[in-house]
């Protein structure tokens, strides 16, 4: 018997030894789970533990990764703001002082994602990366207190130049989405690179306004310049960098990159920038201001008083009011400079202006920028329209003439209606911006005798004005139907033509303002993953829809939880390349710097007088110069000049922007005569 428990029976001594090995195997099991739930499916031992700055310290995971046979360090849910709840709801995020802890804060665990409203048929590619995450969409934890971010580093010494620093925007169109899904682990260790992944307010949360100073909007958008705002102060705790930041993002996350690339506040943040299938100049990337109607329609959804409305919100139990208000608009961006003009804070905007404006006056962050979209970005959507909406399993044998023509003129009609709308709410704001000048020219009677009609000093009436769809329909049909009535050929042209207008369009505006001031890469994404369970739904005649490239670039053939995926030699190389180019940029502002194993080619910089891009297939390379952007940003605009001639005073940026009255005169008629040349000539 034990001289240190002289008393204790044969029985007491069982006992105490089974508590002392479920004790150890609570602590060691407890390990376990929480480097599962940090995403390596199986136990592996704590990283290193950081002391961040007026925070407190943080305790990790270390991740094994065998395929490429390195390890990460994983630090995860991290605040970096006060929450957003109560008063601050709808409201900056706080972040002085930032949130504190006194024991070592356990960073093996992802925090609760924001509230959010994901699609009722989510994207396949979404579906990809939400089955790695081991939980459906539904499932996924959401809370209004989800100001986190994640930090996935290399392991090891930090060299003296520091590790350079991603920080990534995720996707989900402002309304959904969460950091869980992407792992970053791959990334990070393979290309000795610092990734962080962050969390911001979505839907109603994230972006509601009032078009006052009380409430102005883009709170996700200020929530990620926090993040950035964190990523300067303590990423140096990490090894990584604060002077080699690169912003980079897809979709909504690659608008919320051009966003902060003209945002005056953000501009010192970061110093590189890319834009995956997203930018600041999409038509859908801003509003000008919250609609009124959208606004009245809260208030009488949860009885509130319409000039108490801010207040009445920030009362309603977050997941009812996201659940009640969030499919009425479609909450993001809006341009908040009008509504801070007279805010007694002093508050600055963070959208002062439109993106293009801006851009145009030179007042953006001018840093090195490589921006791109995929070649059949709506491809999916596509799939579904041509095929009835059935969503076969071949997605149908393609389109015939009369149905690739009724298709653009759907989408026309779509755009139409839109531009009408925000041409009205234009003239309600101006009307109300000039009430006593209104007031006294009713009082004094119009000079001329009129009959007090609204509208323009012509007499029309922009709001209602329509443009001559059939004119624009076979503007568009003439350049991609071309002479054939292949039904597959049809089908490719249509969602290529998509892509050009929407994604490739505004992609080359932006290139073409950036590349005045700082190097620019374009690129365009054709690989067709050859592995069937990553994108089951994908049609064998769909080779990079929207999305396709984020398995790629974030290495998931290489994911322990993506084992079971059927991956093939050419994704594996397509992903080794893909991760060497976003990561030579973040690191030498030269995706194709040949210091990097897998890069055996050249990448020509952007040049706006002879646009060519990267197509990223198999065997990269650079393209021939074409015709294709000056047909949306500059033929394109004049086709729509000509057919909105009832309409005054209305100019077009591009393809891709609403048409919007601006002062500006016309020009259209000198240019009728010049239309069948002009569109022969793109041919």
């Amino acid at each position: 018997m034990s001289s240190s428990s002289p008393n204790r029976s044969p029985r007491q001594s069982l006992c105490a030894s089974l508590m002392l090995a479920v004790a150890v195997c609570v602590c060691v099991c407890g390990r376990v789970v929480a480097a599962q739930r940090a995403g390596s499916g199986i136990g592996y031992r704590e990283a290193p533990a950081v002391n961040i700055r007026r925070q407190g310290t943080v305790a990790g995971v270390e991740v094994p990764l065998n395929k490429i046979g390195h390890r990460a360090w994983t630090y995860l849910g991290i605040p970096y703001a006060r929450p957003p709840v109560g008063d601050l709801r709808f409201a900056p995020p706080k972040v002085d002082p930032p949130p504190s802890w006194n024991n070592v804060r356990n960073g093996s665990v992802h925090m609760p994602g924001c509230i959010s409203d994901p699609p009722a048929r989510p994207h396949p590619v979404n579906r990809l990366f939400t089955s790695m995450s081991g939980s459906s969409v539904d499932r996924i934890r959401m809370s209004e207190d989800c100001l986190y971010l994640n930090v996935y580093r290399p392991e090891g010494a930090v060299p003296d130049e520091k590790f350079p620093v991603m920080v990534w925007f995720h996707p989900g169109d402002f309304h959904w989405g969460t950091p869980m899904y992407w792992d970053a682990s791959v990334l990070a260790a393979r290309h000795k690179v610092i990734v962080v992944t962050t969390a911001y307010r979505l839907n109603i949360l994230g972006f509601y306004t009032d078009n006052t100073a009380g409430a102005s909007g883009n709170w996700g958008l200020m929530d990620q310049a926090a993040a950035l705002d964190w990523v300067q102060r303590n990423i140096d705790s990490f090894g990584g960098s604060a002077q080699s930041v690169t912003v980079f993002g897809q979709g909504a996350g690659a608008v919320s990159v051009g966003l902060h690339v003209v945002s005056p506040g953000s501009r010192d943040k970061f110093h590189r920038a890319i834009s995956m299938s997203g930018n600041a100049l999409l038509r859908t990337a801003v509003a000008s201001e919250g609609p009124s109607d959208v606004l009245d329609a809260l208030a009488d959804k949860f009885n509130c008083f319409r000039n108490t409305l801010t207040g009445c919100l920030r009362n309603v139990e977050a997941e009812t009011l996201v659940k009640g208000g969030g499919s009425l608009t479609r909450w993001g961006p809006v341009i908040d400079g009008p509504a801070l003009v007279n805010d007694s804070n002093g508050r600055e905007p963070f959208l002062p202006d439109a993106p293009a404006a801006l851009m145009d006056n030179g007042r953006f962050a001018q840093v090195a920028h490589m921006i791109g979209y995929n070649r059949m970005e709506d491809a999916f959507d596509a799939f579904d329209r041509t095929d009835g909406g059935g969503g076969g399993d071949d997605g149908g044998d393609g389109i015939t003439r009369e149905k690739f023509e009724t298709l653009v003129r759907d989408m026309l009609l779509d755009e139409e209606a839109e531009d009408r709308k925000l041409r009205q709410q234009q003239q309600q704001q101006q009307q109300q911006q000039q009430p006593a000048a209104a007031a006294s020219e009713e009082a004094a009677g119009s000079s001329d005798g009129g009959d007090g009609a609204s509208g323009d000093a012509d007499g029309n009436d922009g709001g209602n004005c329509t443009m001559n769809v059939d004119f624009v329909t076979d503007t568009i049909v003439l350049r991609y139907v071309k002479p054939t009535d292949d039904a597959e050929t049809l089908r490719r042209n249509f969602v290529t033509m998509l892509a050009n207008k929407v994604y490739g369009a505004t992609s080359y505006r932006v290139a073409a303002y950036v590349s005045k001031y700082n190097v620019t890469y374009v690129y365009r994404y054709e690989y067709k993953v050859r592995a069937v369970k990553a994108l089951p739904a994908a049609a064998e005649w769909m080779d990079a829809p929207h999305g396709a490239e984020l398995p790629m670039v974030w290495g998931m053939p290489y994911w322990p939880a993506a084992a079971a995926i059927d991956w093939t030699t050419a994704d594996r190389r397509m992903s080794d390349t893909m991760m060497a180019l976003w990561t030579n940029f973040a690191k030498h502002s030269d995706p194709a710097h040949r210091t990097s194993s897998p890069i055996n080619f050249r990448w020509d910089e952007f040049q706006p007088r002879m646009p060519r891009f990267m197509a990223l297939d198999k065997v990269p390379n650079m393209s021939l110069p074409d015709q294709e952007s000056d047909f949306w940003n500059q033929y394109y605009p004049k086709v729509l000049a000509i057919s909105q001639q009832c309409c005054p005073n209305f100019t077009v940026d591009s393809a891709a922007m609403p048409a919007i009255p601006r002062p500006s005169t016309s020009v259209a008629f000198l240019l009728l005569p010049f239309v069948a040349t002009l569109s022969s000539s793109l041919l």
